[in-house]
C-alpha cells in the first residue's frame, strides 16, 4: 500500500495512442503522464505511432512533488523538466527505454547530472532490461542528487529490485542517502 508504481505502456484514447505512464497507489490510478518528445531517428519511430502529450505531471509521495517523465522527454531537451520543476517537483523519476552502448552509460549519467545540477532537483532513472526485436536494453538504472552526484546505480544487464534511498530535510530538500 506504501508504494508507488510508475508503469509504462500505450494507451488509447478515441483515435489517438499515447506512449503513458500511469502512477498507481493503493490500486487505484493518481496520475496519467503522456510522452511529450516522441523520438524519430535510429531504430525510433515513435511519431508514425503516438500522439505526443502536452503537459507535465507532479505528484505527491510522501509529501514530495515528483516529477513523471518518460525517456526522449529528459534527453531531447530540459523543456519538460523545467516545466515539472515550475509545477513544484522537487524530485524527477523518469522511466527509459534506452538501448544498449558500451558508452551508454557514460552518457546516460552525464545528462542526468547536467541535468540536476541545472534544474537542482535529484533524479531517479529506471531503465529497461532485456531484448526487444533487434534491440537491447541494458538497465543501468540509477539516481543522481541535485548536486549531479552519482548515488546509486544498478548493475547492467540484471533484472532486480534495487534501493535508491532519499531523505527529506528540515527545509523541504530531497536528499540521497
Amino acid at each position: 500500500k506504501k508504494i508507488l508504481a510508475v508503469v509504462g505502456y500505450a494507451q488509447a484514447q478515441g483515435d489517438q495512442l499515447y506512449n503513458t505512464a500511469s502512477c498507481i497507489r493503493q490500486g487505484k490510478v493518481i496520475g496519467q503522464y503522456r510522452k511529450i518528445h516522441l523520438p524519430n531517428y535510429g531504430v525510433f519511430d515513435e511519431q508514425r505511432y503516438f500522439t505526443a502529450g502536452y503537459e507535465p505531471l507532479v505528484l505527491q509521495l510522501a509529501n514530495v512533488p515528483i516529477g513523471i517523465t518518460i525517456c526522449e522527454d529528459i534527453w531531447e531537451s530540459p523543456r519538460v523538466v523545467q516545466a515539472s520543476v515550475a509545477a513544484g517537483a522537487r524530485l524527477i523519476v523518469s522511466i527509459n527505454g534506452s538501448p544498449f552502448d558500451s558508452a551508454k552509460q557514460a552518457t546516460r549519467e552525464g545528462l542526468l547530472a547536467g541535468r540536476a545540477k541545472a534544474m537542482n532537483v535529484p533524479f531517479v532513472y529506471q531503465n529497461l532490461v532485456g531484448g526487444q526485436d533487434e534491440l537491447v536494453f541494458d538497465g543501468g538504472s540509477c539516481m543522481v542528487s541535485a548536486t549531479g552526484e552519482l548515488c546509486m546505480r544498478a548493475p547492467a544487464f540484471d533484472e532486480g529490485l534495487y534501493i535508491a534511498e532519499l531523505d527529506i530535510s528540515s527545509r523541504g530538500e530531497v536528499l540521497p542517502v
